[in-house]
């Protein structure tokens, strides 16, 4: 990432002799900066996936609470539960405190709370997940079914660089509207469309 990121200023600072200059940058088309936008969302995009997929993490265990899991690097504490009433819903509601594995000891940085809702409508339960999110990585929390008073099923995930795969899409996105807009390509379309009409009622 690094590398294509470097490639990229430098292509966007690179004038006709080879030079590099900030002034330059300001004489790329709008199509040229797309372009460059498009092949930096791409190397995000891969980049975020790849690392996703390397290296998620990912526990359904019992949880007590007053019980503590560590995943991904992080110490996950099980502090408590209470019961909470939504709108059109009734809902047990888990507080999990979040540390860095290597600060346990600390305070915590982060309070999830997931929650196991029951909607009055339907009876229906869903799970309502709690996350963190961060550039680096998510983190996620969620509560399956209770197994008595104390203890719950739980789902801990977390996900590397998983921001990195939507950021990706973005820079993408961004760079097919940029080349859009740039004047040549819209002539050239104008010009096209044009040429089409032209043939068709000579023909």
């Amino acid at each position: 990432i690094t590398a294509c990121v470097a490639i990229a200023v430098r292509d966007m600072l690179r004038g006709a002799d080879g030079r590099l200059s900030l002034a330059r940058a300001r004489l790329h088309p709008a199509s040229a900066w797309g372009m460059h936008f498009a092949h930096l969302g791409i190397a995000i995009f891969v980049t975020g996936v790849t690392l996703v997929n390397s290296y998620e993490t990912e526990r359904e265990l019992r949880m007590e609470i007053g019980q503590r899991i560590e995943i991904g690097g992080y110490d996950i504490r099980f502090v408590g539960l209470e019961s909470v009433a939504g709108p059109n819903y009734d809902a047990t509601r888990g507080r999990f405190e979040i540390r860095r594995a290597s600060a346990a000891d600390g305070p915590p940085f982060r309070i999830l709370s997931p929650e196991k809702r029951v909607y009055r409508a339907s009876s229906m339960p869903m799970t309502e997940a709690a996350i963190d999110r961060s550039l680096v990585r998510d983190v996620y929390l969620s509560m399956g079914e209770p197994l008595d008073d104390r203890a719950w099923v739980v789902r801990a995930h977390v996900k590397p660089f998983v921001n990195w795969i939507w950021l990706g899409c973005v820079l993408m996105a961004i760079g097919g509207f940029v080349a859009a807009a740039d004047r040549r390509y819209r002539r050239r379309v104008a010009e096209r469309e044009a040429r089409t009409l032209a043939e068709g009622q000579a023909a």
